[in-house]
């Protein structure tokens, strides 16, 4: 990318960020989903230094792991009903289903969050810092 927000082609053409934004609307969610992996795993090897193990990557790239769109809309969408108490029972069962597989992708996150910063040989508090991930209450 360049200093103005252009990103500089292979064909030497530039292109605004902007337009990528605008052009991905077009792309269905599970190719959008991929494409957001793959950016993922390019933020996790960008911010990481370059001597990084094998291990270090692959904790990397299931830490930097996005959940699914669809899965995240879809909870949304329970939780709203659920607030305004129209949810139905079924509803209710799917909700539970899909907290509970959040909470599981959230701990699986963790886990690797705390195996990445006893590699390191630092606090966890600190290897967040170092990643720039956020903190929940």
């Amino acid at each position: 990318m360049t200093s103005t927000g252009k990103i500089l082609t292979r064909s030497k053409a530039t292109v605004d960020l902007d337009e990528i934004i605008e052009g991905m609307t077009a792309i269905d969610t599970a190719t959008l989903e991929q494409f957001m992996q793959q950016v993922g795993n390019l933020v996790a090897r960008k911010k990481a230094p370059n001597h990084l193990s094998e291990r270090e990557s692959d904790l990397l790239m299931a830490i930097n792991y996005c959940i699914p769109a669809e899965l995240q809309q879809r909870f949304e969408v329970l939780h709203v009903k659920s607030q305004s108490g129209i949810l139905t029972a079924e509803e209710h069962a799917e909700m539970l289903q899909l907290i509970d597989q959040l909470e599981q992708k959230h701990a699986e996150r963790l886990e690797k969050l705390i195996d990445l910063a006893q590699l390191r040989g630092v606090p966890l508090k600190m290897l967040m810092q170092d990643l720039q991930l956020v903190q929940h209450a």
